[in-house]
């Protein structure tokens, strides 16, 4: 929990740094201007208000100072051993707070157009078989990562969680797999059949059935892409007869 002794120092210091603040304290007016920085500087260096306090009461910093944890939750992982030395900037524990777990998944180019803030999440893990967790989407990350083609997006699900359907809550783990299924909202749209596009190297195009065999080759304008179907912005028509199967022989023809 918050507040609770997290480890044992010794630094002479942050010693140093406490004897400094109750000299000033004991200063008086004259030394009153310097007191906040010197406050600030020993909280920046791990010790809590409630023990300032008490310092200000005994007077006297003590040989090993308790370094009191700074938030709740579980620690996840420790770098520090009893009796080493330190520096500045070490990393000496992780504490990860798992009373709302961070879900992250990976989201291809052509799936960044369907995705907002706020869409509604359906995540499903094999840890918890059978249950359907749903969550709004929190933050897509604008960070494209060239290499996978894909970006970071997440959402953030409550620890533990009510399931209505069995009435029981359950407890997520942490660095658990899951997976995500995203659940789009978009108007009515003129698409096609991804089958029937192609992609040579000069533009997407479709052919087009004119009826009695000849075909005609469109260029095509697309929009966004789906499992399925493709919109198409420009080059065809509604109601339109397109080659799914086949097409790259007719291209080939052509």
């Amino acid at each position: 929990l918050a507040g609770e002794p997290l480890y044992d120092l010794y630094s002479p210091e942050l010693q140093t740094a406490q004897r400094e603040f109750v000299q000033l304290a004991r200063a008086g007016e004259l030394a009153a201007p310097a007191l906040p920085a010197a406050r600030a500087r020993l909280l920046q260096l791990g010790l809590a208000d409630a023990q300032l306090d008490a310092l200000l009461k005994s007077g006297e910093p003590p040989l090993v100072t308790t370094i009191l944890a700074p938030d709740g939750g579980t620690v996840v992982a420790k770098s520090v051993y009893e009796g080493q030395w330190l520096k500045t900037g070490d990393t000496l524990f992780q504490i990860g707070d798992f009373s709302k777990m961070w879900f992250m998944f990976d989201a291809y180019e052509q799936d960044i157009p369907w995705l907002h803030v706020g869409q509604t999440v359906q995540v499903t893990t094999r840890a918890i078989p059978g249950e359907v967790i749903e969550a709004p989407i929190a933050f897509i990350d604008p960070n494209f990562d060239e290499t996978t083609h894909t970006t970071k997006v997440r959402a953030i699900l409550p620890n533990p969680h009510f399931d209505a359907a069995s009435g029981e809550s359950h407890v997520l783990f942490h660095r658990v797999l899951a997976e995500a299924r995203v659940l789009v909202e978009s108007p009515a749209v003129l698409a096609a059949p991804r089958a029937a596009v192609l992609d040579a190297g000069n533009g997407p195009v479709a052919y087009v059935a004119l009826g009695d065999g000849p075909f005609e080759q469109r260029t095509l304008t697309l929009g966004r892409r789906g499992d399925a179907l493709v919109e198409v912005l420009a080059g065809l028509k509604e109601n339109e007869s397109v080659v799914t199967t086949g097409p790259l022989l007719l291209d080939g023809q052509a």
